[in-house]
């Protein structure tokens, strides 16, 4: 289905960085408000990427917005929806990647608190054994 679409090149290229930048394993160490932040980053390097594309009623694509632009790199097609749709998957695999890390961030945080909470009640515990209740 992606073999013969006219931007799979650069579809690839995009999909490899996000993948590399966007890993599970990178992204577990980091900060909670960097993760909630990623979230629209991706959204943003999305709309950046698809905006370098003509739009589908456009004339001027391929060889001809080269020539017009006077720019080899520019020599682009519209995106296709199989590409569309391509993209859009590509978005939901770095969101649920950004959502893996989100929430081991949280259980991290969880844990922390529980083991605070118990060497409080612990060193409360102590204090009270001092004092002779009777």
């Amino acid at each position: 289905m992606y073999e013969d679409t006219p931007n799979k090149e650069e579809i690839d290229w995009l999909a490899e960085r996000m993948r590399e930048i966007y890993d599970y394993d990178r992204l577990k160490d980091c900060d909670i408000d960097y993760l909630y932040n990623r979230e629209f980053g991706v959204e943003a390097q999305s709309l950046i990427f698809e905006a370098m594309f003509p739009d589908e009623q456009s004339s001027i694509q391929g060889e001809l917005r080269a020539v017009m632009m006077d720019d080899k790199r520019a020599e682009r097609e519209a995106l296709t929806e199989a590409e569309k749709i391509r993209l859009e998957l590509l978005k939901k695999e770095i969101e649920v990647e950004i959502h893996r890390a989100f929430g081991h961030r949280k259980e991290l945080r969880r844990e922390d608190r529980n083991k605070l909470a118990n060497s409080i009640s612990d060193a409360l515990g102590s204090l009270a054994s001092l004092f002779p209740w009777g």
